[in-house]
């Protein structure tokens, strides 16, 4: 079996703690305890961009949503960005909001950048129930014109949740994410541990707790990915889903023994 390749570098920049968007299967929930507040002044951010150097892309960002709400009144990811393309210096962005459609202009400036939109499903029921971001709808109508402008763009299906939004949901969803033609589609699994699985189960029924539970292995303190067998069945029909439809997926190298498809984890490499 083939060894399990390296994540690729970038320079992870967060620019907000905290996350209003509240998705309850989201791994950084311990770093979202209190209100959602700014990293940096915009001095100190000014002098942690002037730092960057080589060329690994700068990931905005990794643990929070560059374009939660508060950045309307803040503006960092704004800063950031004008920082970033005036220096040519490569980013990605990955979010769940609109808002990142403010920043069309600028992101067509900078032809190596990519935006990543996260939908972990169309079912505007189960989102509802499990996230306070703006909904699967807006975020797929702002891949569209993302995708219309001319900046590349991909969409995330994450997490899938066996049990809960694969299956019927799945399909939806790939369907969806298909109309929209972006340049990438990645797709993955949840990781999970017994504390998230609390917290999570709380707004999960139980038909759906159980199917979950029964994904994993009995869970402990360490985040971990469903049954391999189960895990790679589900990919490898969204590998297979995307190959038929003319888009390039892409999936982990990093804890996946096989490669489902020649391209970047990421997506918009």
């Amino acid at each position: 079996m083939p060894k399990h390749e390296a994540c690729p570098s970038s320079i992870d920049l967060d620019l907000y703690s905290g996350c209003s968007f509240a998705c309850a299967y989201c791994v950084a929930q311990e770093r979202h305890e209190a209100p959602s507040r700014p990293c940096y002044t915009r001095s100190a951010l000014a002098a942690r961009l002037a730092e960057l150097s080589g060329a690994a892309p700068v990931y905005l960002s990794p643990w929070t949503d560059a374009y939660q709400p508060l950045e309307e009144e803040v503006g960092a990811t704004r800063h950031c960005l004008e920082v970033l393309v005036a220096r040519r210096h490569p980013f990605f962005v990955v979010t769940r909001s609109p808002m990142v459609l403010r920043d069309l202009a600028l992101l067509r400036e900078a032809p190596g950048a990519f935006v990543a939109l996260s939908v972990s499903t169309v079912d505007a029921s189960l989102v509802s129930r499990l996230e306070r971001a703006p909904s699967a709808e807006e975020r797929l109508a702002a891949a569209g014109a993302l995708v219309a402008a001319g900046v590349r763009t991909v969409i995330k299906i994450d997490p899938v949740i066996l049990g809960v939004n694969d299956g019927a949901r799945a399909q939806a969803t790939l369907e969806a994410v298909a109309a929209v033609r972006p340049y990438g589609v990645t797709c993955d699994t949840l990781r999970l541990n017994r504390p998230l699985y609390a917290r999570l189960a709380e707004r999960l029924s139980v038909a759906e707790r159980q199917a979950l539970v029964a994904a994993y292995a009995p869970l402990g303190e360490d985040y971990v990915h469903p049954h391999l067998a189960s895990r790679l069945a589900f990919l490898e029909k969204v590998a297979a889903f995307f190959r038929g439809a003319g888009i390039r997926a892409a999936f982990c190298h990093a804890t996946l023994p096989v490669r489902l498809s020649p391209f970047g984890c990421r997506g918009g490499d």
